[in-house]
């Protein structure tokens, strides 16, 4: 699906402990659940397009346990970001965005019918390093790749957009670097624009017209640094 969901699911286990495994990244968390009748059900909070594993692993040690997460801000990342462009794409080499939006709501054709890759920039100061500490990029269209102080840190590709950089990041200054690529429907739709210099080469028919409707792309944000329990 491809929306966030909440639901429960009841296995025919009992006396064992449940836990979520999440094949993205590798994580796994204590799950909430609870145990009558020789059955365990367990709640599960999925985002879309999510799949995980619900192993029982161990005696259980409580008939009935309740997990919750709060996800207190530590900072947020503000404007202005600079944006560099993916060569050859339409796009001027660089833009500085005062505030996180669409390509496609730009006065400049060559960032509105941007298809490629995007490099946004910015520094974050990190208060509080004890624990883990993930980015939390909001909103993005449609990939995302993040480094902190040129570590990599990861990928991100699809809701919630969030990357683990515990390893990266530090008390003070830190440099921020979010690459982000869309797709290539708006370079197509572009491309047809009138006086449009042709940037893009397909191999198939075109269903694409002029007036065809683009969508969103880049980076949306909010981009938050938040603790990891």
């Amino acid at each position: 699906m491809d929306t966030y969901c909440d639901t429960s699911i009841v296995f025919n286990v009992s006396g064992m402990k449940p836990q979520i495994w999440h094949p993205d990244d590798g994580t796994i968390e204590e799950a909430s659940y609870k145990c009558a009748d020789g059955k365990t059900t367990v709640s599960l909070h999925l985002t879309p397009i999510d799949a995980v594993f619900v192993v029982f692993a161990g005696k259980g040690e409580a008939q009935h346990a309740v997990h919750e997460v709060h996800a207190k801000e530590l900072a947020r990342v503000s404007a202005p970001w600079n944006v560099r462009f993916q060569e050859n794409r339409g796009a001027p080499e660089s833009a500085v965005f005062e505030n996180l939006q669409s390509f496609t709501g730009s006065e400049d054709p060559g960032i509105k019918y941007f298809s490629g890759v995007a490099t946004y920039s910015n520094t974050v100061n990190e208060p509080d390093t004890s624990g883990k500490i993930i980015i939390d990029l909001g909103s993005v269209k449609n990939i995302a790749e993040v480094k902190v102080n040129g570590i990599d840190c990861g990928r991100a590709w699809k809701e919630p957009f969030v990357v683990d950089v515990t390893s990266a990041v530090k008390l003070g200054e830190n440099q921020l670097e979010i690459k982000v690529a869309n797709l290539w429907s708006n370079r197509i739709i572009g491309d047809l624009q009138p006086g449009a210099k042709k940037i893009a080469w397909i191999d198939y028919d075109n269903w694409f017209t002029k007036d065809s409707q683009l969508l969103p792309a880049g980076l949306l944000g909010p981009v938050k640094i938040i603790p990891k329990k």
